[in-house]
């Protein structure tokens, strides 16, 4: 494998989300959208991103940091027991950065952050 081809995995974490996340313990996600590539992310370090628009529903106030704030390491994926077309990560592991890491201090497009989980590549400096 070399280092063009590598990816990274970004979870879009919105300070008030509208799903039943649990900061650092679960995510929770539709399984329709993303459950192909959730299926993926065992044994995978994901890196969160906390985007601008903050809140749980469309026309939430602005709020959020538009920075990565934080990595984990998924070690169980399993369905929502209460909702069968969602599914919950399960992390271990779970690092805050000291500072988040602004967007525009990345080489991600920010157009690339308009999923909640997204593999992109990583580029190497």
């Amino acid at each position: 494998m070399t280092v063009n081809s590598l990816r990274a995995t970004i979870l879009v974490a919105r300070r008030n989300p509208g799903y039943k996340d649990i900061p650092g313990i679960r995510y929770h996600y539709p399984k329709l959208r993303y459950g192909r590539i959730a299926s993926t992310l065992n044994n995978q370090l994901v890196i969160f991103y906390e985007p601008r628009r903050g809140g749980a529903r469309a026309g939430a106030a602005f709020g959020g940091r538009s920075a990565f704030t934080a990595m984990a390491y998924v070690d169980r994926i399993w369905d929502d027991p209460e909702d069968d077309t969602h599914g919950y990560l399960g992390f271990r592991y779970y690092l805050e950065f000291p500072e988040p890491v602004g967007l525009e201090d990345t080489p991600v497009e920010g157009k690339s952050l308009q999923f909640a989980i997204r593999s992109v590549p990583y580029a190497a400096a």
